[in-house]
């Protein structure tokens, strides 16, 4: 079924209105909070076990529980109330655009008449597929603004399982809604609606904990945890309740140089320099792929050789070790901790007698 913006342009225009006058800021979207935002009639959300459950309870005559494949609405036009019913059997992914789905019927008005509930009723074939692509654009978009899918990536190409995983949609739903909408709306200007979305939305749209070593980082574009350099297969929004974890590195100066070389504590380096003028060591975190290319082929190409954070063990964009990993100046990040003994035989500052 052919549902994307050039065809329904409305439908996608509308979406990224309805995200901005709602005052959306967070990625995946949370319905909860979009549909109490919604101006107008109200909309009400229940799993098919508990609508059949409740009408059984009734006692009703005749009734025969209700069967649905994903999800369905109903308007109830004596009360301005739209009901949807999603099949809580199927996978989160494609429930969420289930949802998102009739949320566009009923923003796009398709449910107030009669003859569109829930069976078709008198609805013709080609305004029922019309109705049906324009529902769908609306989700796609709804679920991964354009924008923001752009901001996500940073410049990167679009890949489906990035995608998928940062805004929760399926991968299939990414490819079919998401990829040839994405490469059209390269083609347009912004709207005013989808500025202001991503005004509000930039600076958590990069926000990452890793499922592995529980890191937490904010780093655009990246597709690998900078600690323990897991795929973007392990990593998830932070949200905002979120509790940060932070691996503890080397404090940079501004030009991206370790503050004080970690082998003989120099603070004087040169400028652009990336080794230590007194002892050689690395002060410049860097992905070794980047600088070197000729790290093994599992890697992917990567071209960032800008200097990374302090405490990167690998590099966000390619998975591969840094120079920091590499050259000793990070321990691996699941290394154990050095023996009390020795941790304080490294510190200058630690004049207590020895044990021996």
């Amino acid at each position: 079924m052919s549902a994307n913006i050039i065809k329904y342009r409305k439908a996608f225009d509308t979406s990224q209105t309805l995200l901005d006058i709602t005052g959306t800021d967070e990625f995946p979207l949370d319905f909860d909070v979009l549909f109490s935002k919604k101006k107008g009639a109200q909309i009400l959300v229940s799993s098919l076990k508990d609508y059949n459950t409740w009408i059984s309870s009734k006692n009703l005559q005749k009734w025969v529980p209700l069967f649905i494949a994903d999800a369905k609405c109903f308007y109830y036009s004596d009360r301005d109330t739209y009901m949807i019913i999603y099949n809580e059997c199927r996978p989160e992914a494609r429930i969420r655009f289930s949802l998102a789905h009739e949320l566009g019927h009923i923003v796009l008005e398709h449910l107030n008449d009669e003859r569109t509930e829930l069976s078709r009723g008198g609805v013709d074939d080609p305004t029922y597929y019309a109705m049906e692509g324009a529902a769908s654009t609306f989700a796609g978009n709804l679920l991964a603004p354009p924008i923001l899918i752009d901001d996500f990536l940073s410049g990167s190409k679009f890949d489906v399982e990035h995608i998928s995983t940062r805004f929760n949609i399926s991968p299939s739903a990414t490819k079919a809604y998401r990829a040839e909408d994405y490469k059209y709306w390269k083609s347009l200007t912004p709207s005013k609606h989808e500025k202001a979305i991503l005004k509000r939305c930039h600076s958590a749209l990069h926000k990452h904990i890793c499922i592995d070593c529980g890191a937490t980082f904010e780093i655009e574009g990246s597709l690998f945890c900078p600690i323990c350099g897991a795929s973007s297969s392990s990593l998830y929004y932070r949200g905002k309740d979120s509790v940060d974890v932070i691996y503890p590195g080397v404090e940079l100066n501004k030009s991206g140089q370790a503050k004080q070389c970690v082998q003989c504590k120099n603070e004087e380096h040169l400028e652009k320099s990336t080794y230590c003028m007194i002892c050689g060591k690395t002060i410049v975190n860097q992905c070794t792929y980047a600088i070197a290319n000729n790290v093994p082929c599992e890697y992917n190409p990567c071209s960032h050789d800008e200097p990374l954070p302090g405490n990167a063990r690998f590099c966000p964009y390619c998975g591969s070790e840094t120079t920091f990993l590499k050259d000793g100046v990070l321990r691996p990040w699941d290394a154990p901790q050095k023996p009390r003994l020795f941790a304080a035989l490294d510190s200058e500052e630690d004049d207590s007698p020895l044990p021996f």
